[in-house]
């Protein structure tokens, strides 16, 4: 009986110390995963920034019909 209760205590130990790596891989998994998600959101507020600065500079015409072959110049 003793040597079924050593092996269940050291069964025990090792689960216990596995699951100590594994909370510490978490902990360092969500620490990257916080920067990640922080670096994306950063590239998504830069990337809307300059999406917002194009739009300051894009000159859209609307309403003029399409000519075909139309030759500017010949308008004159």
């Amino acid at each position: 009986m003793g040597q079924k209760f050593d092996y269940f205590n050291e069964t025990v130990n090792k689960i216990l110390e596995e699951m100590k790596e594994i909370r510490k891989e978490n902990v360092k998994a969500n620490g990257v995963n916080k920067k990640l998600n922080q670096g994306l959101y950063n590239l998504k507020y830069r990337l809307d920034d300059m999406d917002q600065n194009n739009l300051k500079s894009t000159i859209e015409i609307v309403g003029i019909p399409t000519v075909a072959n139309e030759k500017c110049i010949d308008s004159y």
